[in-house]
């Protein structure tokens, strides 16, 4: 997952209420993907991840709600998808 992809989480909140049902479908898995990624973290990273990208705040209002500063949030959410990345690539791939 990366920031551009966190960012789409939005947008796909807009399209999503005017799209026909089988867009509306691959839409709504795109956004279950998105927070099933920031569910899956850990607490400290899924907080900011879901503040910002779930319900929208802004890194100003993040930070009031978190007593974090904002470089500190920034640090948090570029460890959160850097860890989730060295994870990824440490599985085994299962051939099928």
């Amino acid at each position: 997952m990366t920031k551009n992809e966190l960012e789409e989480y939005s947008a796909l909140k807009r399209e999503r209420r005017n799209a026909d049902g089988g867009t509306r479908k691959c839409i709504e898995a795109r956004m279950r993907a998105i927070e099933q990624f920031i569910n899956s973290l850990p607490s400290r990273y899924r907080a900011v991840l879901h503040l910002r990208y779930i319900k929208g705040y802004s890194w100003q209002k993040i930070s009031g709600e978190l007593h974090y500063s904002r470089a500190h949030l920034f640090r948090l959410r570029d460890e959160a998808l850097s860890s989730k990345r060295k994870a990824l690539k440490a599985e085994p791939h299962h051939p099928n």
